[in-house]
Order: C-alpha cells, then structure tokens, then sequence
C-alpha cells in the first residue's frame, strides 16, 4: 500500500512541477536567442562601418579599386550570412 502511494505521490508531483520547469526553459532560451540577435545586429553594424571605412579610405587614394574589392569580398559574405540569420529568426 505504501508502495502505491509513494508512486502516486511522485506522479502527482512530476504532474506539477513539468509546467513551470518548461516555462522557466522556455524563458531562458527566448533571453539567450534575443542576446544572440542583438548580437548579430552590431557585428553587422560594425560590417557595414567597415565596408563604408574601405570606400572612404579607397576615395582617399590608400587604396586602390581592387584591393577594396579584396577586402570586401569577406565582409560582405559575413554580411550576407548575418543577414540570413536574422530573416530566419524572424
């Protein structure tokens, strides 16, 4: 009999205990995924200052057409990656 009971007493707590424990999961992983997405939004404000830093600097005679071009090639497929992150979250 005791048996029985001890058993009914664990369900009955798993029964009460589950919704708060996934609320509290859910929560915690919406925080890290809108920390995550505040994230990528200033590396991509920082790309985009970079890439504006290169056309300035190439308008400037520091650099030439092709070496913008070089070094622009990485930021712009880091830019293109962060962008479809972010379209995907949202």
């Amino acid at each position: 009999m005791d048996f029985l009971l001890i058993i009914y007493f664990i369900i009955f707590f798993i029964i009460l205990v589950y919704p708060f424990y996934k609320l509290k999961k859910t929560q915690f992983m919406s925080q890290t995924s809108q920390i995550e997405l505040e994230d990528l939004k200033l590396k991509r404000k920082l790309l985009l200052e970079n890439l504006k830093d290169l056309k300035t600097d190439m308008q400037t005679g520091k650099l030439s057409k092709q070496e913008l071009e070089q070094a622009s090639i990485e930021i712009i497929r880091e830019l293109e990656e962060i962008d479809f992150k972010l379209s995907k979250s949202s």
